[in-house]
């Protein structure tokens, strides 16, 4: 019973994630946690209630069902966020003032994937504000993709000493809701690739069972 009940709160989490992520337009850890949770109830299949577990289903026949279920779920996020980020091709922009910008330590990294393993990690940081309609908004927002690029010390730091504080960027936001902004609205990011490479490898899984 303990299987399914992780398998039913798995899926539970990744509602809850997929909700938070829609109200912010940006992915949230939840749904991965979730999907990390359900695939361990669902490694105790066998152990499920038999109420529950139709007779002329086995484990492998449920693992095929189970993984195109999830990849159907993440290609329509990966769908969501491209859309969103073709939207942010059409929104206006207005003039903001940079109030705080600088270099941050985000760690050593443990290998040589993306540099030098034990070198320091770090990224450019940025808070800025802008008015829409008369009302000012404060933002920390850089891109449509994850704001924690990683990088050395050296080039955060150019990043803050080409953006001082008190000098002028220029801020794309939300036609509807201007708290929502960016700097940068590139539309290749993170936020559908990584979705809809994940998805691909769940299809592939599907078919590999």
């Amino acid at each position: 019973m303990i299987w399914f009940i992780l398998f039913i709160a798995g899926w539970c989490i990744i509602a809850f994630g997929l909700y938070r992520a829609i109200r912010t337009r940006r992915p949230d850890m939840l749904m991965m946690n979730g999907g990390v949770l359900a695939f361990i109830g669902f490694m105790g299949y066998d152990a499920w209630p038999t109420g529950l577990v139709p007779t002329d289903m086995d484990q492998e026949d449920a693992s095929r069902i189970l993984f195109r279920l999830a990849a159907w779920c993440v290609a329509g996020w990966s769908a969501y966020q491209l859309t969103w980020s073709l939207r942010a091709l059409t929104w206006p922009s207005v003039d903001g003032t940079i109030t705080h910008s600088g270099s941050v330590l985000l760690g050593v990294r443990g290998s040589d994937l993306n540099g030098r393993r034990n070198s320091t990690r770090h990224t450019w940081r940025v808070t800025y504000e802008y008015q829409v309609n008369g009302r000012t908004y404060t933002s920390s927002a850089k891109s449509l993709d994850t704001d924690d690029e990683d990088g050395d010390l050296s080039s955060a730091n150019e990043k803050a000493r080409q953006h001082p504080v008190g000098s002028t960027v220029r801020v794309y936001h939300h036609p509807r809701e201007p708290q929502l902004s960016c700097l940068d609205r590139t539309v290749i990011n993170g936020r559908w690739l990584v979705p809809g490479l994940i998805a691909g490898l769940l299809f592939w899984s599907a078919h590999a069972v």
